[in-house]
């Protein structure tokens, strides 16, 4: 009695060669202006190939933007660990860390930038982007890095240097008061000098209402 050949699984590099070059393409035109046959030829595959993997374009941005904020989510939490992990008890140099931190995680990298071009193009559609798509870029990004922040936050109150009685919302506080993005006009870039002294206040109204002192 002979067998059926076994169907071959997808191919990872092929897969993930689809998800770099969707990427690029919904970031640069938007979802409903990206085809699957623009993405096929940027990734050089076929669309036959796209469709073995995912089921359409919407499940094709759902991966995409999952993808892409899991590696932008893992970049931010490392600066997380490195920040605030061993961050002193004194107040002058939890200010200090807090500050080093919120720096250097709201400075924006040059390989995140397709990443935060596709949120834009997300935020721009809103009404057109798949409600699976929004969530999963929230928990694969924005909501697994505040966890993790909520977590540090929980570390530092454990060990004396904060008053926190809920850790997630002391996340969401911090985020908010460190944002150095105006919510009137989001897309002017401010300078350095601005972006210093934004960082400064907002962490020194954190303290105000979580430090011990």
């Amino acid at each position: 009695m002979t067998t059926a050949p076994r169907r071959r699984g997808p191919d990872p590099a092929k897969q993930q060669a689809v998800l770099d070059a969707s990427l690029s393409v919904f970031s640069e035109l938007g979802y409903a202006a990206a085809s699957i046959e623009l993405i096929a030829a940027r990734a050089d595959v076929s669309t036959r190939t796209i469709y073995n993997h995912f089921d359409g374009k919407a499940a094709l941005l759902q991966a995409t933007i999952a993808d892409s904020a899991a590696r932008v989510a893992a970049a931010q939490v490392e600066i997380i660990d490195r920040h605030l992990g061993q961050a002193s008890e004194h107040r002058d140099d939890l200010t200090a860390a807090l500050i080093a931190f919120a720096t250097d995680w709201t400075r924006p990298l040059p390989d995140q930038a397709e990443h935060h071009a596709l949120v834009e193009q997300m935020r721009a559609e809103i009404g057109r982007i798949p409600p699976n798509a929004l969530d999963a870029w929230q928990e694969a990004g924005p909501l697994h890095v505040r966890r993790a922040l909520a977590r540090a936050f929980a570390a530092l109150a454990d060990r004396g240097s904060l008053r926190v009685e809920d850790p997630d919302l002391a996340a969401l506080h911090f985020t908010r008061l460190v944002t150095i993005t105006d919510p009137l006009r989001p897309g002017r870039r401010v300078t350095r000098k601005q972006a210093a002294a934004m960082i400064t206040a907002g962490v020194e109204a954190f303290l105000h209402g979580y430090s011990r002192d």
